[in-house]
């Protein structure tokens, strides 16, 4: 979360209250990544009402990847089986959670929420998102070539055992491929489940990504490395 005030403890609560009815044996990790509004201070205060969240603080904000890795860090420590990822707005809908549940128990090493199979879609998204979007994961699946259609999209769940591997680079959103680029590299099992893409309620802030040129050359290349080290 970055300057997320306004849709912290309401993506908290809903959560809560997916996963309860879900499964109760899971924990909230929520990466506050410098913000300079009150979205620390709301966490810290949801932390003493949820005793399975977790709150974790970057002093400055460090961006997505950053963010990421410190999840990774903090799942690793709290011995979790899986880390499954969302955006702080709701616009990955909590209810969708459920698909994972039955990948998850198959043990597949990355689960990816596609906007791009049957069941799957988005909703009031502004088109030049849409257009970047397809593009840019019709180029990912000519250079991957692996059973995904959705590789650009946040909502995904990765095997703790398997990140511990990763060797991630990148502070910036291109850290979802090169995730997907170091995961097949350790010949990983991938797989998906259907949910539909909202755009974010007013009041809700502006997005925090960034469709910019620079951003589109940084995915593309994940997919021409073919090697990293541990």
């Amino acid at each position: 979360m970055y300057n997320e005030q306004d849709c912290a403890e309401k993506s908290i609560r809903t959560l809560f209250k997916t996963l309860n009815d879900i499964d109760p044996d899971t924990q909230i990790i929520a990466v506050n990544d410098g913000s300079i509004d009150n979205t620390c201070q709301i966490l810290d205060k949801l932390s003493l009402e949820f005793s399975r969240l977790v709150v974790a603080k970057h002093l400055v904000n460090r961006g997505y990847g950053e963010a990421i890795k410190t999840a990774y860090k903090v799942g690793g420590e709290l011995k979790l089986d899986y880390l499954l990822f969302m955006d702080a707005d709701l616009t990955q809908d909590p209810k969708y959670i459920a698909g994972f549940l039955p990948k998850m128990k198959h043990g597949y090493g990355m689960i990816k929420g596609s906007r791009y199979i049957k069941g799957g879609g988005m909703e009031n998204v502004p088109w030049p998102r849409v257009l970047i979007s397809i593009f840019g994961n019709f180029v990912a699946k000519l250079q991957f070539r692996l059973p995904l259609n959705d590789y650009t999209n946040g909502f995904r769940a990765v095997r703790v055992d398997l990140a511990a591997k990763f060797n991630l680079k990148s502070g910036a959103f291109d850290l979802l491929l090169e995730e997907v680029a170091q995961a097949k590299k350790l010949k990983a099992s991938f797989t998906e489940v259907p949910y539909i893409l909202t755009a974010r309620d007013s009041g809700q802030g502006q997005s925090k990504f960034n469709y910019s040129f620079h951003t589109f050359i940084r995915y593309l290349r994940h997919g021409f490395k073919r090697d990293f080290r541990v």
